[in-house]
């Protein structure tokens, strides 16, 4: 059986290091991009399951992330995690224009592989 595929678009090193072991422990294959550029590149090579997004991102952010994918018509079904350690807005902001499940970042951490399991039916 193939495990399901994670893309993880987070600049943080740290965050995006500890993000990689929490899901790959959960069971997942895990690509990890250091911003969203890179993970906007990568999808074009790859499609994965999931995307998870932080929001607050250097040259491209999670939120034109997100309206990028949304608009591009062989990726719009991709469930959309994004996560933001910043105000309620920002998450608001990020649902209304696409992502499937908005998290507070590190809080919410603990029901990331369980969010991802539902989003994929697993």
């Amino acid at each position: 059986m193939m495990k399901a595929s994670v893309l993880i678009a987070e600049d943080h090193p740290d965050t995006r290091e500890a993000l990689r072991l929490l899901l790959e422990v959960g069971g997942f294959d895990v690509i990890a991009a250091e911003d969203a550029v890179t993970a906007w590149l990568l999808l074009a090579e790859r499609l994965p399951d999931v995307i998870v997004a932080d929001l607050m991102m250097p040259k491209l952010g999670g939120i034109e992330l997100i309206r990028r994918v949304r608009r591009r018509l062989e990726w719009a079904q991709i469930p959309i995690v994004a996560i933001s350690a910043y105000a309620n807005v920002y998450l608001i902001k990020a649902h209304r224009c696409g992502a499937t499940v908005v998290l507070r970042k590190p809080d919410d951490f603990g029901k990331l592989v369980e969010t991802i399991d539902g989003l994929i039916g697993h």
